[in-house]
């Protein structure tokens, strides 16, 4: 195959509905992996099913914040979302908005 044929076939490729689908699910698994492997090394005390918990919790809490960007971005600015993201994952730690430990203070 030479390489016009390849990028022929690349470019159909990129615009057929059943491999962008299954890139899709294939990325979204790679990132849900990763993300539930953040989540392990983040709090090494909980189990794989409570880290799998933890990351679809931050893949649903951005996903929804995203979204609500798009229809208020005045309100979700990206400085805002960083924000409320850290006091989310603040939150899922278990540590209060000045950092200690809950029960601790």
């Amino acid at each position: 195959m030479c390489s016009s044929d390849l990028l022929g076939f690349l470019a159909a490729a990129r615009h057929d509905e059943r491999l962008a689908a299954e890139r899709a699910q294939r990325d979204y698994a790679r990132g849900r992996t990763e993300n539930t492997d953040l989540v392990r090394a983040a709090r090494p005390d909980s189990t794989p099913s409570q880290a799998c918990r933890s990351s679809q919790r931050v893949v649903a809490f951005t996903d929804g914040m995203a979204a609500l960007a798009v229809v208020d971005p005045t309100s979700y600015s990206a400085q805002r979302q960083r924000v409320l993201l850290n006091e989310a994952l603040a939150d899922m730690a278990g540590y209060g908005a000045r950092g200690s430990r809950r029960g601790e203070g």
